[in-house]
């Protein structure tokens, strides 16, 4: 994390892939090195104590979204792509 006024280094979280979102006490972001299979670890640091949980990646695909819930407390994380459960082709764009 840097100091948006700064640039200074505020504090090292770790290899991160990329963030995913924030808010003013925690920030969802992805964990890298990727595996084989290119799934991330999303982690959930909180932003006052420096605290970072880590969470199994849904269907065990790489987020690409993600929000908190107004409270703070839930995290929503969204995937690209169709699980290969679900019948049918993907749809062109």
């Amino acid at each position: 994390m840097v100091a948006g006024r700064t640039g200074a280094v505020r504090r090292d979280l770790g290899p991160a892939i990329g963030v995913l979102t924030s808010t003013d006490r925690a920030m969802a972001w992805l964990r890298g090195p990727c595996s084989v299979e290119g799934e991330c670890r999303p982690m959930v640091t909180d932003l006052r104590t420096g605290h970072a949980a880590s969470y199994r990646s849904p269907l065990n695909r790489t987020p690409t979204a993600a929000a908190f819930a107004p409270a703070g407390r839930r995290l929503a994380l969204g995937v690209s792509g169709l699980h290969e459960f679900i019948p049918g082709a993907v749809p062109p764009p």
